[in-house]
């Protein structure tokens, strides 16, 4: 995962980390779906939209982030996420 200052996050563990961290107070998390598209014989483009409401001990703060998915055709069948990269939708 590729946020926007460049900072990496490889691993599950490293992302679900990320994701996870105590002072993070998820209160509402939507995901919307904006493109899927075929990007080769083995790659799927997913853009998204990711509005998330959060209780940081100060209140509730809405974080709007646009992000792409890029996803592989697995040989036993499936798909697996290779990147992740995202930016902030307010600029």
């Amino acid at each position: 995962m590729l946020g926007p200052s460049g900072d990496a996050h490889t691993g599950r563990q490293a992302i679900d980390a990320y994701w996870m961290r105590p002072d993070w107070m998820p209160v509402d998390w939507r995901l919307e779906v904006r493109s899927v598209a075929p990007a080769g014989e083995f790659l799927v483009a997913q853009t998204r939209r990711s509005t998330l409401t959060a209780d940081h001990g100060g209140g509730p703060r809405v974080s709007v982030v646009d992000f792409v998915l890029v996803w592989k055709r697995q040989a036993a069948g499936g798909l697996k996420i290779v990147l992740d990269l995202y930016e902030s939708a307010s600029g």
